[in-house]
C-alpha cells in the first residue's frame, strides 16, 4: 500500500468516560471520514469495502469479532487510510489495539491516542444513573474496575512507537469540562499537568515514565 495521509485515532477509556459525549465531538469529528462505534454496527456493515468473513461475524450477531474484522478491512484499503478512522476501546483488550496502530503506522497514517478517565467511585455513579430508577439492571463494580485497568496499557503503548500523539484528559467534573493532564508527541513529554488527579497518580507506569523522560 502507498503511504497515506490519514490520521487514525483511538478514543480510550472507561464506560461513562466520555468518550462519545466529550471527546469524539471536541477532538475527532471532522478530522476523519470513517468512525467505528461499537455500539452502531448497522452503519458499518453496509460499508462497500467489508469482506464475506467479516460479514459473517455481524450476520451470526457477534458484535466484537465483527469490529474487529471490520477494521482489520479499513485498514488495508489505501481509500479508507486516506479519508481518516476513528474507534473506541478501553485499552483492555490491548493485542486487537496494539494490532490497529502497528496496521495504521505501515499504511503511513498519523495515529493519535486520546484516553478520558475519571475516578472509579464517578464512574460507578454515572453507571448506575445510566440504569436508571426502578430498573433491575445491577451495577458490578468489579467490572467497572476491571475496564478501567486499560490505563495502565499506555506505557505499552509508549515503548511501542506506532503511537504518534498521546494525550490523557479528565473528565471528572462532566458538562465537558474536561482538562488535558498529559501530552507526549514524538515520544516526548509536551505538556504534564502540575496537579493531576489522584486517579491519574495511581497509574504509576504513565507517571513515573514522565519523570523518567524529563531527566
Amino acid at each position: 500500500m502507498t503511504p497515506s495521509k490519514g490520521i487514525f485515532i483511538l478514543i480510550a477509556g472507561g464506560n461513562a468516560s466520555g468518550k462519545t459525549t466529550v471527546i469524539k465531538p471536541k477532538y475527532v469529528d471532522g478530522r476523519v471520514k470513517h468512525y467505528l462505534d461499537p455500539d452502531r454496527l448497522l452503519p458499518i456493515a453496509e460499508s462497500d469495502i467489508l469482506s464475506s468473513k467479516t460479514l459473517e461475524f455481524y450476520r451470526k450477531n457477534i458484535p466484537a469479532r465483527f469490529a474487529a474484522e471490520c477494521m482489520k478491512d479499513w485498514l488495508a484499503s489505501e481509500r479508507i487510510c486516506n479519508e481518516g478512522i476513528a474507534t473506541e476501546s478501553n485499552l483492555v483488550t490491548k493485542k486487537h489495539d496494539f494490532d490497529c496502530f502497528e496496521s495504521a503506522k505501515k499504511a503511513g497514517m498519523r495515529t493519535e491516542l486520546y484516553f478520558v478517565g475519571i475516578p472509579l467511585e464517578t464512574a460507578i455513579e454515572r453507571e448506575q444513573l445510566r440504569a436508571g430508577e426502578g430498573k433491575q439492571k445491577k451495577i458490578k463494580t468489579s467490572d467497572i474496575a476491571r475496564r478501567y485497568n486499560g490505563l495502565f496499557n499506555i506505557q505499552k503503548h509508549i515503548d511501542s512507537g506506532n503511537v504518534d500523539v498521546i494525550k490523557i484528559y479528565d473528565n471528572s467534573r462532566g458538562s465537558g469540562e474536561e482538562y488535558l493532564l498529559l501530552h507526549i508527541e514524538g515520544g516526548k513529554t509536551v505538556y504534564l499537568h502540575p496537579e493531576p488527579p489522584q486517579w491519574f497518580r495511581d497509574a504509576g507506569i504513565v507517571y513515573a515514565w514522565v519523570f523518567l523522560g524529563e531527566e
